[in-house]
């Protein structure tokens, strides 16, 4: 109170200040002296309620008795740090045993598992917790969905509440927002009573509580509420008093839950996948039968495909099958798959039965799916219903035959499609709407096939009643085929024809040049031997040498040409001759040259009057290269001979004034270059040009179709570029 020095010391913890030749002092006051002896970490007091003071020896006393208790204290200071690492240790370990479960997760289902250790290890550490439990917002966060245990440690199923509604929820969840890791809410009193009438309006944690109630379990006047945050929510541990020592161990927990809620969703989100694969696999195996139908009567062949894929993939199904209805018709064609056996389709009443009725009444409206649920009297009413049917009567006859029960619950579940609906009965609730709707989509295809194939089937039977008919009108057809494919072998004997005329009149043009210095040579030769006698009959030997002399000469000349006439006539027979398809080394420049000489003798050899300039323009790198020259030659004959026409006619319209020129090129085209013809590299291309008339934009493509001609009737058949 009045700042001594005593208080200061104490408040500072500042032992330095005490001087080192004065390590004890006294303090005195009007009731008492107080005497302190300073250590490292302690001051050791002795208190006299007279105001004497003690002597020297006591203080040497005092001094020995604080040096020895310097020593426990660090004594206690040591215990106390072995008693805070064993406590970490065996935090570290609770915390270690979750996170190791965590890890051996396999599958979703086992999250109640694992929260239910982290809450057992909570209370090996000595926390004693009322109950606990996980909440996790939902996507929107709206609401949250609870996961608690009850004060017996069995983990309840999870149930939703909302979040903003509620003022307590309300209150952790903006917690949360703010980023908090932690939040204490004390409960008791109104507070307390408040919140378990919120519970209690919960259906099922009314009914939980009235179990609890009935078993002897009070509910406390006080709860601790202690929230620890992670990212999708937080762990709730009630406890009965407040515990500020287990605030940091309760967050620990939360941390390691939150590595256990991400495995949780990794896995959920795996078998999300695998289900979505095998719900896939099973509607292919579907789609591939459904494909692979060739007839009608295949239908129930692919129903039962697509029911023993649905019994894999739903459980608790008792029954499933497929609805044919039709609109204004007071029946419904049924085929249902049961563990009778497959029955084919019977019809069944849509009116006096609840259930059919219902589930009518979801196909006439359009709906994706309706739902049935039939128990107690309802059911009842269906089964006496179905016994008043004789089909259905039969069907429940041979299952008492067979020893099987009738569900004493069923739900009934209609996925419709065009033509009516999947019907599916559980034995059990079930929430696989979406399966049953994705495998709706697919019988609708499967049920389209079947019409496809019942409308081919009706189709094949029609041209099987007409075959006849169809038979005889087909020899006809082939009959005229015949005759036509005759007829165009004709043409095309007759164009090939054409083509050889017109090589012969080109090949007697070439040849006669050589037979004309054969005849002109050998006439000469028979003078020059008349000659030679003569001169050997006077007996000048000189002059019969150089006589014999010229005759020799004259002799190698006609050999010369000879050899020129048959190689012209050799070279012709071969490019006339039908192609073997080989190839072989051909100077591409001089099967061009000769072809174009060729032609124009041909057209002149027609056309005495007929005169054209024959350009050239041969690339003399392009050598000898691997081609059918039959084939090749043809061609540039062909087109040689269109050039040829073409500038003729317009000769003929123009006159005078009109100079004909045909051009033939050849061209290596390199590899590289950015000319318009460089999408043609490392080829060889062969033009032909003229200057005639051209080809119209309208008969541009029809030129290479058989028979198509712009030349008047019997001056071409128009196979020569189709052959081309």
């Amino acid at each position: 109170e009045k700042n001594t020095y005593f208080d200061y010391v104490f408040k500072h913890n500042d032992f330095n200040t005490i001087p080192e030749h004065s390590r004890a002092f006294i303090l005195q006051a009007d009731s008492y002296t107080a005497s302190f002896i300073a250590e490292k970490s302690s001051l050791l007091g002795a208190n006299s309620w007279t105001r004497q003071q003690f002597s020297h020896d006591d203080f040497e006393v005092l001094k020995r008795i604080a040096r020895v208790f310097e020593q426990a204290y660090v004594r206690f200071l040591d215990l106390q740090k072995a008693e805070a690492q064993a406590r970490e240790a065996e935090i570290e370990l609770a915390l270690e045993r979750v996170r190791a479960r965590s890890m051996a997760m396999h599958n979703s289902n086992e999250l109640a598992e694992v929260a239910t250790l982290l809450f057992e290890q909570v209370k090996q550490l000595g926390i004693e917790t009322y109950t606990s439990g996980f909440n996790i917002w939902d996507t929107e966060h709206k609401n949250l969905i609870s996961w608690m245990s009850n004060p017996r440690g069995v983990l309840n199923p999870p149930f939703e509440m909302p979040i903003h509604t509620y003022d307590q929820h309300r209150r952790i969840y903006e917690s949360w927002k703010n980023t908090e890791t932690f939040m204490e809410d004390d409960l008791s009193g109104e507070a307390l009573g408040k919140h378990y009438r919120f519970l209690r309006s919960f259906p099922l944690l009314d009914e939980a509580f009235s179990n609890a109630e009935k078993a002897g379990i009070k509910t406390p006047d006080r709860q601790v509420h202690n929230n620890a945050h992670f990212s999708n929510g937080y762990l709730l541990f009630i406890t009965l008093q407040s515990y500020p020592k287990a605030h940091d161990i309760f967050k620990r927990f939360a941390k390691v839950f939150e590595q256990t809620y991400t495995r949780f969703l990794d896995l959920k989100k795996a078998e999300a996948q695998a289900r979505e694969a095998q719900i896939e696999a099973a509607l292919e195996r579907v789609r591939s039968r459904t494909m692979a139908m060739q007839r009608s009567d295949e239908l129930g062949a692919v129903a039962t495909v697509l029911f023993e894929e649905m019994n894999r993939m739903v459980t608790n199904l008792w029954t499933c099958g497929f609805v044919l209805c039709e609109k204004d018709r007071t029946d419904d064609e049924w085929w249902l798959s049961m563990d009778t056996g497959f029955t084919r389709g019977f019809f069944l009443p849509n009116v006096g039965d609840l259930a059919h009725a219902t589930l009518y009444e979801g196909w006439i409206k359009g709906e994706g799916f309706r739902a049935v649920q039939l128990d107690g009297d309802l059911l009842q009413a269906h089964y006496d219903w179905l016994m008043k049917i004789e089909v259905s009567r039969k069907i429940f006859e041979e299952m008492d035959a067979a020893g099987l029960a009738r569900p004493t619950w069923q739900k009934l579940h209609a996925a419709y499609f065009s033509k009516g609906y999947l019907v599916l009965i559980t034995r059990e609730p079930c929430g696989e709407e979406e399966i049953f709707k994705r495998f709706a989509q697919v019988f609708d295809l499967t049920y389209t096939r079947f019409l496809d194939l019942k409308n081919a089937e009706a189709q094949a039977e029609l041209v099987r009643q007409n075959w006849l008919q169809i038979k005889e009108e087909k020899l006809k057809a082939e009959a005229a085929l015949s005759e036509l494919k005759a007829t165009q072998t004709q043409l095309i004997q007759a164009e090939k024809m054409a083509s050889l005329g017109e090589l012969t009149a080109g090949i007697a043009h070439e040849i006669q040049n050589p037979l004309n210095f054969v005849n002109n040579f050998s006439e000469v030769s028979s003078e020059l031997v008349d000659e030679m006698n003569e001169e050997l009959e006077k007996g000048d030997l000189e002059e019969v040498k150089a006589i014999a002399l010229d005759i020799k000469q004259n002799l190698e000349k006609i050999g010369h040409h000879g050899k020129r006439a048959d190689s012209i006539v050799k070279g012709m027979l071969q490019h006339s001759r039908s192609s073997t398809g080989e190839k072989q080394l051909t100077d591409v420049n001089k099967l061009a040259d000769e072809f174009l000489r060729l032609a124009y003798h041909g057209v002149r050899g027609k056309d005495k009057t007929f005169n054209v300039t024959l350009k050239t323009n041969y690339d003399p790198s392009i050598g000898s290269i691997d081609i059918v020259s039959q084939d090749i030659g043809r061609v540039l004959l062909n087109l040689i001979n269109n050039a040829l026409y073409a500038v003729n006619e317009k000769k003929k319209q123009m006159g005078d004034g009109y100079e004909p020129v045909v051009t033939i090129s050849t061209k290596r085209v390199q590899e590289s270059g950015n000319s318009p013809i460089r999408q043609f590299a490392n080829s060889i291309i062969v033009s032909v040009a003229d200057n005639g008339n051209g080809i119209s934009e309208a008969n541009r493509n029809k030129i290479f179709q058989p028979f198509f001609t712009t030349k008047p009737t019997g001056e071409g058949t128009g196979l020569g570029l189709s052959l081309c």
